[in-house]
């Protein structure tokens, strides 16, 4: 296809985030992993490439996404219900650093170069705050844009992220369950630490409404700069109330010296469940080991000590960021989630894969390969059919993928339909998209982090969950409104283990935080 790097006279002003790139892109450094295309002439079918653009490395990694989207594409290209006359493929995954400015560099390396070849999607770019930019602009190429890593609520602006969709479940119903659990243990108050980026913050300002409107306190005055190399964590604890409850709404990197910094603080009270700490749900697997390797030489903790203070916290993940529960149920790609929980431990223990860090929604990038895949699909033989109903009064012709270019906006809008119009079982549930590209998410869990000391400094860790949250599906974008959200308690599971006595998971949770006001 044609490449153009203009903007034709229909269209919107460049964002300033793009000048800023173009200026800035050529200068700064590469950082990639491998391309996922065969050679030219190595393939019987048609070539059609993506765009893959991650956190490989930076405040928040993504990397571990890599390796199972590779899989997922693998069995794409050998299933004959999808794409059946192409090989899907992306070039080089170049690196975000989940930062903007690097996401925009990486972005523009592949879609304002013309030795690049014509990309139909991009998968981009790791982390809100790489997203963001990109998804304002992507749509200036008539190419849909998916990520897997991605949760700002801000992302839900249609008007504003054209052709954006995601995998990953947005928080934006964080807020309204923290309001949730207020109103079930009766809770008045709460402190809490923000990192001041997206999508930290708003999640910080929804609570601060809901807050004011339930004439609840909550003290959001510890931020922490992202930008800044040399954060004062102890000074983050510096409230004039008594706060007992209190959310760390920060990337893993911060939280681990914020978990050290209150067990410091607090220590028996924090041990005694007398202080209790919320952590944001986004976080990897054993994301404290990792945090450990990258910034436990610089905590003034021992690894023991964070231990300890983990014990017994909580966290709020949407239902559809983990695997879903049946291990057996298969997904449309015919596999099931414990196939694919076995398939990503192997691919993490190669050896090639050994600098990625393991990611804890893996599922959601194995979903969104397979999102891309059956949205093309879906573009591809309508196109083929000659049906362009939703996109006819656009400029361009119905082609087949393969032949399209960046100006053909009647395909462009034949993709984003197509992905529009995706609707499959994945392995983490359901996967559709609402008008506003984010998937339906309104059920959240409440898990609880269980440490238990096996020996000198060896731990085992367990993170149940205690309770799902079910929110009313009252969001709009850019309005906060607060439902009465449902807690239903897990029944099923072993109780939990309180200091001096054993008790079922509603008493601990009830008997244990109710009161703290």
């Amino acid at each position: 296809g044609s490449h153009v790097s203009e903007f034709s006279a229909d269209r919107q002003i460049m964002s300033p985030y793009h000048l800023v790139a173009i200026l800035c892109w050529a200068a700064l450094p590469s950082i990639s992993a491998g391309a996922h295309c065969p050679a030219d002439g190595n393939s019987e079918k048609e070539l059609l490439h993506f765009s893959f653009i991650t956190a490989i490395n930076g405040s928040s990694s993504s990397s571990g996404g890599i390796p199972i989207v590779d899989y997922a594409l693998e069995q794409i290209n050998n299933d004959s219900r999808v794409l059946p006359n192409y090989t899907l493929c992306h070039t080089e995954v170049l690196n975000s650093q989940c930062k903007s400015i690097s996401a925009l560099e990486s972005f523009l390396g592949h879609f304002d170069n013309q030795t690049q070849p014509t990309y139909v999607s991009v998968m981009c770019c790791g982390c809100s705050s790489a997203t963001i930019p990109v998804a304002e602009i992507s749509h200036h190429w008539n190419i849909p844009h998916i990520s897997f890593a991605s949760s700002a609520p801000t992302l839900n602006n249609r008007e504003r992220f054209k052709k954006f969709f995601r995998t990953l479940p947005c928080h934006v119903y964080v807020p309204p369950s923290i309001a949730a659990m207020m109103k079930e243990f009766n809770w008045r108050q709460m402190a809490i630490i923000t990192q001041n980026e997206s999508p930290f913050t708003a999640s910080a300002d929804a609570m601060k409404l809901i807050f004011d409107e339930q004439n609840w306190r909550l003290d959001q005055t510890s931020k922490i700069d992202p930008n800044d190399d040399s954060v004062d964590y102890e000074s983050l604890f510096t409230w004039e109330e008594d706060y007992r409850i209190i959310m760390v709404n920060t990337f893993e990197s911060h939280a681990y010296h914020i978990v050290c910094e209150a067990y410091r603080k607090y220590k028996e009270r924090l041990l005694h469940q007398e202080i209790v700490l919320i952590l944001h749900g986004r976080y990897p697997k054993e994301w404290w080991e990792t945090a450990f390797k990258k910034v436990g030489n610089t905590s003034r903790c021992s690894r023991g000590e964070v231990m300890k203070a983990l014990n017994k916290t909580l966290a709020i993940t949407p239902l559809t960021y983990n695997l879903v529960d049946d291990p057996d149920a298969r997904a449309y790609s015919n596999s099931s989630s414990s196939e694919i929980e076995l398939k990503y431990k192997q691919l993490m223990n190669l050896p090639e894969n050994s600098n990625y860090t393991p990611l804890n929604f893996y599922g959601n990038a194995y979903d969104a390969m397979w999102a891309m895949a059956i949205g093309l699909d879906n573009a591809d033989r309508r196109a083929k059919a000659g049906d362009d109903s939703g996109c006819k009064d656009l400029q361009g012709e119905l082609v087949p993928l393969n032949m399209f270019n960046y100006t053909n906006n009647k395909m462009g809008c034949m993709m984003k339909n197509g992905y529009a119009a995706v609707n499959f079982t994945g392995i983490t549930g359901n996967i559709m998209f609402q008008p506003d590209g984010a998937r339906p998410e309104n059920v959240m869990r409440l898990k609880q982090t269980r440490v238990f000391q096996q020996g000198d400094n060896t731990y085992s860790v367990t993170r149940p969950t205690v309770a799902k949250i079910i929110n009313e599906e009252n969001y709009e974008w850019g309005v906060v409104k607060f439902g009465d959200g449902k807690i239903v308690f897990e029944g099923n599971e072993s109780d939990t283990i309180w200091p001096g006595k054993l008790v079922s998971k509603v008493e601990s949770l009830k008997g244990i935080l109710i009161g703290m006001k």
